[in-house]
């Protein structure tokens, strides 16, 4: 396995310890966006959002990486091959901030991999499905907002969820903020119908700070 990588120049020609991939800009961007989280994977429409890029023009570089070696392409999405380690975090710029929104816990009776089947892929309100990133301590599922200008994440570990904003100076605080909302709302009835069907009455939220 490849586990270092050398950002050359800044028309993304990339360096794969005895191998070279002079990678165009689409190329890098699909990378780079792939690099959010540990073991990330991000549906194609998300990347398509995410990116701005045209949906032929999108596939094409995600056949030339996936060809390479680059890319996994998944049932759910695509993510980082195994060929090459980007350093976690490689994709955001230095200005973008994470803003916590939402914190709540779960009732240890409720099944999270369930929890986390019923929500993954889904699109809901202004909330567009992005991709899914797991490791031995979380998992978080994220969104974009129908215009591409706000990402939240939810993240799920043991107990508890944290949802999330990525932000920078020119994103819209309040969207953010209902967007955030939405996820919230979701996860809760999801919840509640869970417990009704377990338990056969009705059950209160998950308690949110």
């Amino acid at each position: 396995m490849i586990s270092r990588v050398d950002y050359m120049d800044v028309q993304s020609s990339f360096e794969f310890s005895e191998e070279t991939y002079d990678l165009g800009d689409r190329e890098l961007e699909i990378l780079k966006a792939l690099n959010q989280e540990d073991s990330s994977t991000v549906a194609f429409q998300g990347l398509k959002r995410k990116l701005g890029m045209h949906q032929e023009s999108l596939s094409r570089a995600l056949t030339r990486l996936h060809r390479d070696g680059l890319v996994e392409k998944t049932p759910d999405g695509y993510r980082i091959g195994k060929k090459i380690g980007l350093p976690s975090g490689a994709d955001r710029s230095p200005d973008k901030k994470i803003l916590p929104i939402i914190q709540a816990y779960i009732p240890h009776s409720i099944d999270m991999d369930n929890l986390v089947s019923d929500l993954k892929g889904t699109w809901f309100g202004g909330l567009r499905w992005l991709g899914l990133a797991e490791t031995d301590t979380e998992k978080v599922l994220t969104w974009i907002t129908e215009n591409g200008e706000s990402q939240l994440d939810l993240r799920f570990a043991r107990d508890s969820m944290i949802i999330e904003a990525q932000v920078n100076i020119s994103t819209n605080i309040a969207e953010a903020i209902t967007a955030a909302h939405e996820i919230y709302s979701r996860v809760s009835s999801l919840y509640t119908k869970t417990k009704e069907e377990n338990l056969g009455n009705k059950s209160s939220l998950p308690y949110a700070s």
